[in-house]
């Protein structure tokens, strides 16, 4: 356990070595790969998808910041804040283990019932190594019915439509673009979703978990 925690370390600092010369981020590093579920209330059922494209933002400010920091909670604090997004507007329905046609994000939210939470699984792997298998990172991005409710709500008595609004999880790091549009033959507002961003601190791009990509199709049980 302890060589491969120190054959870990010494490739984390070799990358960040180039990546510093190269003006690079870690997360050009990894291929994203990232599920999304839309649970929906008993009966249990699940509407998933996978993103078939993932765009990786990031400040790059990891260095900067390390040198700045003196104490050691500072730098774990500096750690936390270099936030890597992770932007998806394109995915694929998976249906019986088997991915259907790319088609943009396009998820009624609102007005439904039956929404109980949207949740995300995470997986990454070395990228341009397609013989390695992706892998869970070891972080929970869940957005419950009730985060849904107390957002839209202030926004259902606004007039205007073909306007976006953002609304997030608890813990920030699950955020959901809802664009809000007329039914015109219920002349009712309701809201979809056509973007999807998660906001990943940079020290758990390479926490991973045993789970697996099978495993995790097998978990959602569709």
């Amino acid at each position: 356990m302890n060589n491969y925690n120190s054959r870990k370390k010494s490739v984390i600092n070799r990358l960040k070595k180039r990546l510093k010369d190269k003006s690079e981020s870690l997360a050009d590093q990894f291929d994203f790969c990232i599920y999304i579920a839309f649970v929906l209330k008993s009966p249990k059922k699940v509407v998933l998808y996978r993103s078939t494209e993932v765009i990786a933002l990031m400040n790059n400010k990891f260095e900067q910041n390390i040198k700045a920091a003196k104490e050691p909670n500072e730098v774990h604090q500096h750690l936390l804040e270099d936030i890597v997004q992770l932007h998806i507007s394109r995915f694929s329905n998976v249906k019986q283990g088997h991915f259907c046609p790319p088609t943009d994000v396009n998820f009624l939210i609102w007005p439904r019932s039956d929404l109980d939470h949207i949740t995300c699984v995470l997986l990454s792997r070395w990228k341009n190594d397609e013989a390695d298998t992706f892998r869970c990172i070891q972080q929970k991005f869940c957005l419950t019915n009730d985060n849904l409710q107390n957002q839209i709500g202030p926004h259902l008595t606004e007039k205007n439509t073909g306007s976006d609004i953002m609304i997030s999880s608890s813990n920030q790091r699950l955020f959901l673009l809802l664009e809000k549009l007329m039914l015109k033959k219920r002349k009712k507002t309701c809201f979809k979703a056509k973007r999807l961003c998660l906001f990943v601190p940079q020290s758990l791009l390479t926490s991973w978990t045993a789970s697996t990509e099978q495993e995790v199709l097998d978990s959602f049980d569709v």
